[in-house]
């Protein structure tokens, strides 16, 4: 018989959390000592802004600048049998998503709803975190803050307004967007990037607010291009005109692979894609798939810092990174699929126009043609007149400048 070693595993601590924790243990204690004198009645959270433009914005609402550092509580184990005792119902009929549904519903609930709910609670109560306020505002704790939510819930019964912002694309021209759709149910006013809601009566057109801080530096008058190409799941997960399965998800790669095969291999050709996703959608990006003669950006700066560096920026889909490029005016051409690519109708005419002027392609082999025609008048495609008429209308609809973001903002929440 042979006898198993057990192998211990030496973890080193992690020092930058360890920082991290001592620096928001400080911040709370002087957000603590801020909350007892100062009782801000409008709560920023995340809206999308930098630290010191978060302050800016704050004191320009006459109001002590305040971070909703997350309070810590104790996290349960997951209570498997109290959940089915709740929860559970079990269906024979496994071919009908609603009795399949049933099944698995007690594993889907978050743990924070459930078992760490009277944590989160007791330590919302000590912490600084306002007891009363008039209104919140966010542009992206509607969905990545569980803490925030139960908190924000609080208070809306309280009878404080609840307001989000728009963070991204997509919003307000997708042919359907559920994400979209939930924001605008929970909300009591939400602020869209200049597009308006029938339907919806709580949407305010609005400008696109953190974009508005965004210093414009012209760009790169060389020869090289940006395509930037977005992380997409092998599997569903989410109702909006993007990707859905996985021969969506290769046939968008495909179409950029057939963009670059046609293209003049003597130009510079940069891929940006999202490498801190792969974890997450368990897939790893292949490189092998694409021509050997490309570069590579991993996405570890923001857009915003390398865009003005190419000629040419080229997106996969109609996101914020392309709205992002129409607003700094970068030369950008946006290359989609008709089966997946649907626009609601009164935003599709804007798009028809992009079209008719050669910002937006649903053919690779007809953009990589266009692009070569281009090559070396880039600028005098762009700066057309009539196209950057067509450019400013469609950005006063769906990514709109403001002169004075903060002073608007705080005119459209009072």
């Amino acid at each position: 018989k042979t006898k198993k070693k057990l192998i211990k595993i030496k973890e080193h601590p992690n020092y930058s959390l360890n920082k991290t924790k001592i620096l928001d243990k400080i911040l709370s204690k002087f957000f603590s000592l801020l909350s007892v004198f100062f009782k801000n009645q409008i709560i920023l959270s995340n809206i999308g802004v930098t630290f010191l433009q978060n302050i800016k914005v704050n004191l320009f609402l006459r109001q002590v600048p305040l971070i909703l550092l997350e309070p810590e509580y104790e996290k349960k184990k997951i209570d498997i049998i109290k959940r089915k005792k709740f929860f559970f119902k079990l269906r024979k009929n496994k071919k009908n998503f609603e009795d399949f549904f049933d099944n698995i519903i007690h594993l889907l609930i978050p743990k924070s709803y459930l078992e760490d709910f009277h944590s989160i609670n007791q330590s919302l109560e000590k912490s600084f975190w306002p007891k009363n306020c008039e209104k919140i505002v966010t542009a992206f704790d509607y969905k990545i803050r569980d803490v925030f939510k139960i908190w924000c819930a609080k208070m809306v019964s309280k009878k404080a307004k609840y307001i989000i912002l728009q963070h991204g694309g997509n919003f307000g021209s997708s042919e359907y967007e559920i994400e979209e759709d939930m924001q605008k149910s929970v909300a009591h006013t939400f602020l869209s990037w200049g597009w308006k809601d029938k339907i919806h009566r709580n949407v305010k057109p609005f400008c696109a607010f953190h974009l508005n801080f965004i210093k414009k530096k012209k760009h790169a008058p060389n020869n090289s291009l940006l395509i930037c190409i977005h992380f997409n799941s092998k599997y569903s997960y989410r109702i909006s005109s993007v990707p859905k399965t996985n021969f969506d998800r290769l046939n968008r790669l495909l179409q950029i692979k057939d963009l670059i095969l046609n293209l003049d291999r003597k130009l510079s050709i940069t891929l940006r894609y999202q490498k801190y996703l792969e974890k997450s959608f368990e897939l790893k990006f292949n490189r092998n798939f694409f021509p050997k003669h490309i570069n590579y950006d991993i996405s570890e700066n923001h857009i915003k810092k390398i865009i003005h560096k190419y000629c040419l920026v080229i997106h996969d889909a109609d996101s914020t990174t392309f709205l992002e490029s129409m607003f700094l005016n970068i030369p950008s051409i946006l290359l989609l699929d008709r089966k997946i690519d649907k626009f609601r109708p009164k935003a599709s005419k804007f798009y028809k126009e992009l079209e008719k002027k050669n910002v937006v392609f649903y053919n690779s082999k007809k953009a990589a043609n266009f692009i070569k025609k281009i090559n070396h008048s880039v600028d005098d495609w762009w700066l057309d007149k009539d196209l950057q008429k067509v450019r400013i209308n469609f950005c006063n609809n769906f990514v709109k400048y403001s002169k004075n973001p903060i002073k608007d903002f705080r005119k459209i929440l009072n």
